[in-house]
């Protein structure tokens, strides 16, 4: 102001600001010049955050019109912090629509087998279930993998095909009713409806317990639940599908293996016929004990004849007549048992009965472990087709969806925090800044 108390015109003010300058710059002027280089040349990037303060935000404003540093930040606040929180509260409190939130916690698990294991048809079956193991059918509880695998379908872009893909999900959640920024709108692209499903279907497994927890957002209760009900009758469909395909798969490989064990089994009894025929004998071991059986009776009387011609020589009538007649049944009878054993078991000949039991034996065990593996073979087969006709995996519901009685969402005061909270950050570290490049522009 001048002396009359009138205030002074702001060209004279710029001028003294200007003065002020050009005194500083002479001052400056009067150093080094590496000094003043090194100097500019440390400050280069500071200058034009200086200037653009200096501009724009009009830091050097005559406090004689009012405005000063403390007003600026009050401004500033007001604007870049409680402004947006305060749109952020009026939108969600007034025109945000509701959205109502559905929890299911559902598990796989497989039917119990009570069929029991204390007859031999009990161990037939368990045998045959430790086959269907080996060919990969195996009947457990409840696996992780099986909720895993839903997890992953749940996802994915599969399931929001399989729920009908654009026409369902704007029926569910394009409702004229809902404000702009929430609904899904007119989108037909799998790729924007798959990004829109993961914003409103969530879901997650506790690997200890193999509980799948899903969470359904909707615009209403009833939708919510008709969803999340679709949603597990889905998931229960997609692990009958993939247990189907398994049965089948081991279906055909019990009915391949039925196939090569009865042909095994054929091959095997051949084997046997061509050699009875060979050998012109049924069964070398009824035969053998026949030969044994002669060589016995052979034996026996022998010795009843050697016992006559003895006798009659201790008695001192040797030389009788019939005592030649009895030497020559002797000679005639060791002859015989002579053949019989020879028959029997010789080391010259490889027809004789010892080489036939042996591989008559051979083809026997080999005919009879065929029939052993045929036999399980078709129990196998029985308890294939057995499991392909019953549901093999159940989608169990642990905590069924029950109709929200009010929305969860929105929730204005705890998104109005988050934007306030998120903003202040932001409008300190600005703050911040320019207060820096302030201080070391003065």
């Amino acid at each position: 102001m001048n002396g009359d108390g009138n205030k002074a015109p702001e060209g004279a003010i710029n001028s003294a600001n200007n003065g002020s300058l050009a005194g500083n710059m002479v001052v400056f002027g009067d150093r080094s010049g590496l000094e003043q280089n090194d100097r500019a040349r440390k400050r280069s990037w500071v200058e034009p955050i200086r200037q653009f303060v200096k501009d724009r935000i009009a830091v050097t404003v005559l406090e004689d019109d009012g405005f000063s540093a403390k007003a600026l930040l009050f401004w500033s606040f007001s604007f870049f912090v409680f402004l947006p929180a305060l749109l952020v509260f009026l939108y969600y409190s007034i025109f945000a629509a509701d959205i109502y939130l559905t929890e299911t916690k559902l598990t796989v698990q497989a039917p119990v087998d009570t069929r029991g294991d204390t007859s031999s048809l009990g161990a037939k079956s368990t045998t045959a279930s430790s086959l269907l193991s080996s060919l990969g059918i195996s009947s457990g509880g409840s696996t992780g993998q099986d909720v895993l695998i839903i997890l992953d379908y749940l996802k994915s872009r599969t399931i929001v095909a399989d729920l009908g893909g654009g026409p369902q999900m704007r029926a569910a959640f394009d409702k004229p009713t809902v404000d702009w920024f929430t609904r899904l709108g007119d989108v037909d692209d799998i790729d924007s409806l798959w990004v829109y499903w993961k914003g409103m279907v969530t879901a997650s497994v506790d690997t200890q317990s193999n509980i799948l927890t899903l969470k359904v957002r909707a615009f209403s209760s009833e939708e919510s639940v008709k969803l999340s009900n679709d949603i597990v009758g889905l998931s229960e469909r997609l692990i009958n599908d993939l247990s189907e395909r398994s049965r089948r798969d081991a279906l055909k490989r019990s009915e391949n293996e039925v196939d090569a064990s009865a042909s095994r089994l054929a091959d095997a009894r051949t084997a046997l016929l061509e050699f009875q025929k060979e050998n012109n004998t049924l069964n070398p071991v009824e035969t053998a004990k026949q030969l044994t059986s002669v060589v016995g009776a052979l034996t026996i009387q022998k010795i009843k004849l050697e016992s006559s011609l003895s006798s009659a020589k201790l008695g001192g009538a040797s030389e009788r007549p019939g005592d030649r007649y009895i030497q020559t049944q002797i000679d005639v009878i060791e002859r015989q048992i002579a053949e019989v054993k020879a028959s029997l078991a010789s080391g010259k000949s490889d027809h004789t009965i010892a080489q036939q039991l042996k591989q008559y034996e051979l083809l026997q065990l080999r005919t009879m472990f065929a029939e052993q593996v045929y036999s399980l073979s078709q129990a196998s087969y029985q308890e294939a087709r057995q499991r392909l006709e019953r549901q093999q995996r159940y989608v169990v519901t642990i905590v069924p969806p029950i109709p929200p009685d009010k929305a969860t969402y929105p929730q204005p005061f705890v998104n109005a925090f988050l934007v306030l909270l998120a903003c202040f950050v932001g409008w300190s570290i600005l703050s911040l800044i320019a207060a820096g490049v302030m201080d070391s522009s003065q």
